[in-house]
């Protein structure tokens, strides 16, 4: 009588993120917040095991799935500006990033330690978020479980998900920035991660929009175009979603938050002044390509006195006044800067409002839209960057880029527009709907998990010959989705 099918292994995980979960009071970015998604999705499958780490000077951690880098600074950030941090990876020395790396590398030994006693084994796939310093560690880290497996265990599998900030580090390099040295680009591409080939090369890498796969591909052109994956980001519809506000009045709603005033201090309750009947909102942070300026002109510009806007997000003391003053410039008196707000906050705006206005050039993906459609708020991107896969005009619009006053005057037109048609009424629907059908984050993990399913029995069946190509897992939201 034959023996019965052993049944199949859980595939363990390992997840190494750049930034920190939303928890404990401390706010997240948006690739912490998506790699706590991942995580809670990847958990909710039978068939997976999951394990994550990320760094953070204030966090603490008993879970035995999730352990906290303790770092005794602000969490390092390749670019721009964060929740959370300005300490830039080039404000390091040589040696500070040599030992940052070799604290990183030790806390995940002694994390897979604790896996190993749990599970038996190591893990199967190590997921890098970005494409920089847990790319560099997450391959250290495969040829140390490799170099210890037993005979016949198979070296776990490496997939970088590149996210965004990394890649926007190496291009400010390669453009002469001053405040960008050329540093990490000749170190990644010296490291072999993104190579054609080579021991260390990653087995796959992640990215988030067609737009953004192009920006890798022509950052390290050697690296093997069928195993650039591609797996839209994914929003968490138990937070995102048409009834987020609970029942709430908008004026309940936003007399939740608190206006802020140039120095960032709160200052009264937001209220609707009277003659205001719509509301408009800018969601991110003050980073110079997120064009919160472009946003507050076009406001002035477009002269509708019936409407509220908001501007939610944060940035360093100086853009707080920098971007107040111009506010105060443009005479917006119907404007409140409230900060960032938690997810569940973000939401219940998202569910009463009537536009969300994201102006940012060449973003990388812009969760922050899907999440406005979940709750039913259509969307006003630029055409550039991640929205070209997924904003149509069934959801909301894209106002084409163009450079300064122009740029300013066309999304003017194109916010007037929105109100004037009642976007939240004839598109808020679609977008919702859209949004459930092609944008949670389960979705997202599911089709990522595929493509690297996909590159693994590829990999597998083809040791010591000529690979059969993996075919690029279609990124567009709208394939099918329209």
């Amino acid at each position: 009588m034959a023996e019965p099918a052993e049944a199949a292994k859980p595939r363990i995980i390992l997840h190494l993120g750049s930034n920190n979960w939303q928890r404990q009071g401390e706010f997240a970015p948006g690739s912490g917040i998506l790699h706590a998604a991942h995580h809670a999705a990847m958990a909710a499958r039978d068939d997976l095991r999951v394990y994550s780490t990320f760094p953070s000077p204030r966090q603490t951690s008993d879970r035995a799935d999730l352990s906290i880098f303790a770092i005794p600074h602000d969490i390092p950030i390749c670019e721009s500006i964060s929740p959370v941090s300005r300490n830039r990876w080039h404000g390091f020395s040589d040696s500070g990033f040599a030992e940052y790396r070799a604290a990183l590398m030790e806390h995940l030994r002694r994390f897979c330690d604790r896996i190993r006693a749990t599970e038996g084994r190591d893990p199967d796939l190590i997921i890098a978020h970005h494409a920089f310093i847990n790319a560099l560690v997450g391959a250290d880290l495969r040829d140390h479980l490799a170099a210890h497996a037993a005979p016949g265990v198979a070296t776990p599998q490496l997939a970088c998900f590149v996210h965004g900030t990394a890649l926007k580090m190496f291009r400010a390099e390669i453009d002469g920035h001053p405040d960008y040295p050329e540093r990490f680009y000749p170190m990644m591409r010296a490291s072999g991660l993104f190579a054609a080939d080579g021991a260390r090369r990653a087995d796959a890498v992640v990215t988030i929009s067609t737009a953004q796969a192009q920006a890798f591909a022509r950052l390290f052109p050697s690296y093997p175009a069928d195993r650039i994956l591609q797996s839209p980001n994914g929003y968490d519809p138990a937070v995102f979603h048409p009834a987020a506000a609970g029942g709430a009045s908008r004026a309940e709603v936003l007399g939740q938050l608190q206006a802020r005033d140039r120095d960032k201090q709160p200052v009264a309750p937001v209220t609707m002044p009277d003659g205001t009947e719509r509301l408009v909102i800018f969601c991110g942070k003050f980073a110079a390509w997120k064009r919160l300026d472009a946003y507050l002109a076009a406001l002035a510009q477009a002269g509708m006195e019936d409407v509220m806007a908001l501007v939610i997000g944060d940035g360093p003391p100086e853009d707080w006044r920098r971007y107040h003053d111009l506010a105060a410039d443009l005479g917006l008196e119907r404007l409140a800067f409230v900060g960032p707000l938690p997810q569940e906050a973000l939401a219940r705006v998202n569910a009463v409002a009537d536009l969300g206005v994201y102006p940012a050039r060449r973003e990388p993906f812009g969760l922050v839209l899907i999440e406005a459609m979940a709750c039913g708020l259509p969307v006003l991107g630029a055409r550039s960057g991640g929205p070209v896969d997924f904003v149509d005009a069934a959801v909301g619009g894209l106002v084409p880029e163009a450079e300064g006053s122009a740029f300013v005057t066309s999304l003017a037109a194109h916010m007037r527009m929105a109100l004037v048609q009642d976007w939240r009424r004839t598109k808020g629907p679609q977008a919702a709907e859209r949004a459930a059908r092609c944008h949670t984050v389960a979705a997202q993990v599911d089709r990522m998990l595929d493509g690297l399913d996909a590159v693994r029995r590829a990999d597998q069946g083809n040791v010591g010959g000529a690979r059969d190509a993996v075919p690029l897992v279609d990124a567009s939201p709208l394939s099918g989705c329209a």
